[in-house]
């Protein structure tokens, strides 16, 4: 037996599979408008993606950047849950920790992780999606809010599995690791609009201090990269929410619409309102490139 795909918002998408004697194809029907990542426990059985060999054996959590045109078989007898999340639902699940900027970076690499049945993080991984796919089709009080921390479970699983296939990382000089840092800190402290000299100061260097290693790392003031950071955010505000502009410019930390307009002009090159009509009709005539969530720095 399989279930249907569950919706909320056209944001997330989830089913299962269990033993059935057909293979169960996750495709086009399912995939999101845009930019989407697909996520799947893979608890008895195998599955192949598009353009990847061998095949999956589980038990394995496994991730991945999605494309319309991509297609996930999981095999006859196979059992397991899907998700398939938009940029703004993976926002929401990232969230602003310290592994904020880590977490970006990681969801547009693949992740395959194998989990033994016996283990804890099996366990915990069942409990998540079998959760977000139950609360996902539900109407009880704050689904949506069990939805986003399922989400954010699954997400940290697959953060901690894709650092234990990088041997070796978290090094580099002094500098990359300020850089590190000031990412981190952005990510953190982005919508409170702090200053380049608030971030120095929180870093514990000057900000001229800072600017050097800004350019060295990336070739960007740090300013420029706060610009550029909030600018995503908005993007991905105006293409995946229903959100007005004054809600927008208020959830960024602006003082008003108008300040917001300026800022948006600036960096972006047309007004919020514009940039908001120029991508849903691109979007319905399936032309419209949207922000990615980890497209920065």
């Amino acid at each position: 037996m399989r279930s249907d795909p569950h919706s909320t918002a056209g944001s997330v998408r989830a089913g299962t599979f269990s033993g059935s004697l057909q293979p169960r194809v996750v495709g086009l029907a399912e995939s999101l408008t845009g930019p989407s990542w697909l996520a799947f426990l893979l608890e008895a059985g195998s599955a192949r993606l598009s353009g990847e060999e061998p095949a999956i054996a589980a038990p394995a959590l496994v991730w991945r950047p999605w494309m319309r045109e991509a297609r996930a078989v999981f095999q006859a007898g196979a059992a397991g849950t899907y998700v398939l999340l938009g940029p703004t639902a993976l926002a929401n699940a990232v969230g602003h920790m310290p592994e904020t900027r880590e977490l970006r970076e990681m969801a547009d690499r693949p992740v395959t992780a194998p989990l033994p049945r016996e283990g804890a993080s099996f366990e915990a991984m069942r409990a998540a999606f079998r959760g977000l796919s139950r609360d996902l089709g539900s109407e009880a009080a704050a689904a949506h809010a069990v939805v986003g921390a399922y989400l954010r479970v699954i997400l940290i699983e697959v953060y901690r599995a894709g650092r234990s296939q990088q041997p070796g990382r978290g090094g580099g000089s002094p500098g990359h690791r300020v850089f590190a840092d000031y990412g981190a800190l952005v990510e953190a402290h982005f919508r409170d609009r702090w200053t380049v000299e608030d971030y120095a100061a929180a870093l514990g260097v000057s900000r001229d201090r800072l600017g050097d290693i800004c350019r060295r790392v990336r070739g960007i003031g740090p300013k420029a990269l706060i610009d550029r950071r909030v600018a995503l955010e908005a993007r991905l505000q105006l293409e995946n929410s229903s959100n007005s502009i004054q809600q927008v410019a208020g959830l960024l930390g602006f003082a008003s619409a108008a300040q917001f307009n300026r800022f948006f002009c600036r960096v972006v090159g047309r007004p919020p309102g514009a940039y908001r009509a120029a991508y849903r009709a691109g979007a319905q005539a399936g032309v419209s490139q949207g922000g990615r969530p980890f497209e920065w720095p």
